[in-house]
């Protein structure tokens, strides 16, 4: 709003998960945003291009742009959605990504962040074969750049860069033989050169011999995540998941043992007709199965998922609120009446259903504080290994510890804060959070 009122002429262009694919939620997403002029759902590319076209041949007028349906683009006229072939935007399998969409590292327009140090990405497929309910990557038809593609991009780059990370952006990596060839381009490039060394990267969720091959290669330069997000079979039914089997699990971590590869795990609390005790059951299964570390995170609502949907949402009696994003926001000063903005991004995240309640996602929360200090940061971590070597699991320890009964009141205080500080950044909607945090800066 502010920026229109000095720049009317500015385009306001939004897209990603938030927005969905469906036109219900694309016309929620308008509704609720009047100010945005064109939304992009799904892959961009396309649909971006079409809107910079049309702004060229209208000579930048909004409104003439909008008069007749953009190939991809969704918008708002006279109170009605136009939304011309969504599906246009979800890329067919075997397109020519290279033509379609060229490589922002291989045209130079990204040399000066790569100069300036920033961490870079590679990207070498889109979408997911799985169906998971709570992710948005199951909504996307796969796609994937050429093996020749990646690697020139990964050459580019570190040719370049002064960064020496690597962030793989494939949901997962390995499920194309062509990715043992980019593995071993980036080890060959670790053993030359020293870098990459801090690489993230998600192997496929189904370890076929490709993904094997593709972590021994790797070896030590990423860990291997087993990600299971629950071990509830009623919750995985709902989400359309399914899990390993502990026995492939176990012959997974051997090989990982035997080549020096630590293997970590995760598990998603406030999932459907999840409880606290089938989690921490869950969360006391994969401990014994010997992973090095897990994870625990709290499920998100994606407009664009399935697990967002009034249907599930209602099902499950699901109450949401919301927090913000990591440290994603900025105050914004204006010097205009309409004075200091906080921009935000928050998420929105469940906290009671008709499985669970308010104080167990904050025991949960308690719970996964003390699992990434233990286990993740291995703070006093011998201590619990010693512990359990008289026959007292971690999980419990870890409860009792946490439990404000069995605890001196000097540490009560100290888990009463933490507790405290996960309520507090709690709120019931995005624009109540803003007005929250607008007051504390002000004050």
């Amino acid at each position: 709003k502010w920026i229109k009122s000095s720049h009317p002429e500015i385009l306001a262009i939004s897209g990603g998960p938030m927005v969905g694919t469906s036109e219900k939620n694309v016309e929620k997403f308008l509704n609720a945003n009047p100010l945005v002029d064109f939304c992009v759902p799904a892959y961009g590319e396309e649909g971006f291009l079409q809107i910079l076209n049309k702004y060229i041949e209208t000579k930048g007028n909004i409104a003439s742009m909008k008069n007749n349906p953009i190939k991809g683009v969704a918008f708002m006229s006279n109170k009605k959605l136009i939304n011309t072939e969504t599906d246009q935007l979800l890329v067919p399998p075997n397109v020519d990504m290279e033509t379609e969409i060229p490589s922002p590292y291989l045209t130079g327009l990204l040399d000066e962040f790569l100069e300036d140090g920033y961490s870079p990405m590679v990207q070498g497929m889109r979408g997911c074969p799985f169906k998971c309910t709570f992710c948005f990557a199951s909504k996307l038809k796969i796609a994937k750049f050429s093996e020749k593609h990646v690697l020139s991009e990964i050459d580019y780059i570190y040719e370049r860069t002064k960064s020496s990370a690597l962030l793989f952006t494939d949901d997962n990596f390995g499920m194309y033989k062509r990715d043992v060839q980019i593995a071993k381009k980036i080890k060959e490039l670790y053993d030359t050169i020293g870098i990459p060394n801090k690489i993230l990267m998600y192997y496929s969720k189904k370890p076929t011999d490709t993904v094997l091959e593709v972590s021994k290669i790797m070896g030590d330069l990423t860990p291997f995540f087993i990600s299971y997000q629950s071990r509830n079979e009623k919750t995985l039914e709902a989400i359309d998941r399914y899990n390993l089997e502990d026995a492939n699990t176990r012959k997974i971590i051997k090989l990982c043992r035997e080549n020096s590869i630590y293997v970590a795990s995760e598990m998603i609390f406030g999932l459907p007709y999840e409880t606290k005790e089938s989690f921490i059951s869950g969360l006391e299964d994969l401990y014994k199965l010997d992973v090095d570390t897990i994870a625990v995170y709290h499920v998100k609502y994606f407009n664009g998922t399935g697990l967002a949907t009034d249907e599930s949402r209602e099902e499950c009696d699901i109450v949401t609120r919301h927090r913000f994003y990591e440290d994603n926001f900025q105050l914004i000063k204006t010097n205009t009446e309409y004075g200091d903005i906080l921009a935000c991004e928050t998420d929105e995240v469940p906290v009671a259903s008709s499985t669970y309640n308010l104080n167990d996602f904050l025991d949960i929360r308690m719970l996964g504080f003390w699992i990434e200090l233990l286990f993740a940061k291995k703070v006093y971590y011998d201590v619990l290994k010693y512990i359990e070597s008289y026959g007292i699991q971690p999980f419990y320890f870890i409860q009792k510890l946490i439990d404000a009964k069995n605890i001196p009141d000097s540490l009560r205080l100290v888990f009463n804060e933490i507790r405290d500080k996960y309520v507090g950044e709690l709120h019931n909607t995005h624009d109540e959070l803003k007005s929250a945090y607008e007051k504390i800066v002000k004050d």
